[in-house]
């Protein structure tokens, strides 16, 4: 590290150290001419600093939260969501992935109300790749979708 960039830090430091922590406890000082430290700096390798008090409190009750949250808690929606950004933008293999981890879920018996459409989806996309046989996969799928209206199974049947 150069000399300017500790200088820069050792005045950071200092600026931050003037406003204290959000707990209201005054910031450790460092020996006047030392290098600051990492805990004098509120740096954590790398991390952004962690806010101590009740505002660290809530952010500790929310990693946990996080955490705790496994692949069945995740949010369809969100999924089928994020693949039609993607595809638009054109990243069809990104798409492909957020649909498929749709359609996968929808398989094995989450329930969601755009399953046809995220098979349907996944078969245009496929076709936009070049590869109408396994378009062809996803429109099948589609078609075997509970609960279909006649003309949703006309519509599917002309894109198959």
């Amino acid at each position: 590290m150069s000399l300017e960039s500790e200088e820069f830090l050792a005045e950071l430091t200092g600026d931050f150290k003037g406003l204290g922590d959000l707990s209201g406890a005054a910031a450790p000082s460092a020996a006047p001419g030392a290098p600051p430290s990492d805990s004098a700096a509120g740096w954590n390798h790398g991390r952004a600093a962690e806010p101590a008090g009740p505002l660290g409190e809530v952010f500790n009750e929310f990693r946990a939260e996080l955490g705790e949250m496994g692949k069945d808690d995740e949010d369809l929606e969100t999924h089928y969501n994020l693949g039609t950004a993607y595809r638009e933008m054109g990243l069809l293999e990104e798409a492909i992935g957020e649909f498929q981890k749709v359609a996968q879920a929808s398989e094995n018996g989450r329930p969601f109300r755009y399953a046809m459409q995220c098979c349907t989806l996944l078969g245009l996309v496929f076709m936009e790749k070049g590869q109408p046989q396994i378009a062809a996969i996803w429109y099948e799928r589609a078609l075997r979708t509970p609960g279909l209206d006649r003309e949703a199974v006309l519509a599917l049947r002309y894109d198959l």
